[in-house]
């Protein structure tokens, strides 16, 4: 059909383009679209819950005294790096491409401060202002799970819904409990389950 012929030109191009894998996410409901991608040699990666929030986000208190957030800084890209590569995020990025990301201007990023050290960050982006995407959420060891990234989130995206912004869209692993009733604290609700599956090109 029309689908599997623009998916099979979209990975041919992707191929002449030196990219090395591809992702895609399809509902879990959706049978014949998974078979389409499994026929094309995707292979099963993970399941997400996929969370959404169509209202500007409560404002949280802060749950670590002494905790300030703000926009990143070009400085921070350092530091933000710091926490990107300690998080395990799939896609291995430098300083460097950190930093090209800070000043792009179709990605959004909020910190959060405790004292002198850069505790966690938010990237979002915003190719499509109306959508906004949580792309990642990196917060230092000792603070994880105790509201610090739902704070930052929500921080960012309340200046998203001040500007053009209609929703907001994240996944989640299904196992992380303690994040799925945080951001639903914030106005995230579950939209719908997805597997993720993934082929090399």
């Amino acid at each position: 059909g029309l689908g599997g012929d623009l998916l099979r030109a979209a990975l041919e191009l992707g191929h002449k383009l030196g990219i090395q894998f591809t992702t895609a996410a399809i509902g879990t409901r959706n049978r014949s679209g998974y078979a389409l991608l499994s026929g094309l040699g995707f292979q099963p990666l993970r399941q997400h819950f996929m969370m959404r929030c169509e209202e500007r986000p409560a404002t949280v208190d802060l749950p670590v005294e002494g905790l300030t957030i703000e926009v990143a800084k070009p400085g921070d890209a350092d530091a933000i790096h710091e926490l990107y590569a300690a998080s395990g995020f799939d896609e291995v990025r430098s300083p460097d491409r950190i930093r090209e990301l800070l000043s792009d201007g179709i990605h959004f990023h909020a910190v959060a401060r405790h004292g002198d050290r850069l505790v966690a960050f938010t990237e979002l982006e915003t190719h499509w202002p109306e959508r906004v995407w949580v792309a990642y959420v990196g917060v230092e060891g000792p603070l994880r799970n105790r509201g610090v990234g739902s704070a930052v989130v929500s921080w960012a995206l309340q200046r998203q819904f001040d500007g053009a912004a209609e929703a907001a869209l994240l996944l989640l692993s299904p196992g992380n409990r303690p994040a799925v009733r945080a951001y639903q604290k914030v106005g995230f609700h579950l939209h719908r389950t997805i597997d993720v599956l993934q082929r090399p090109l």
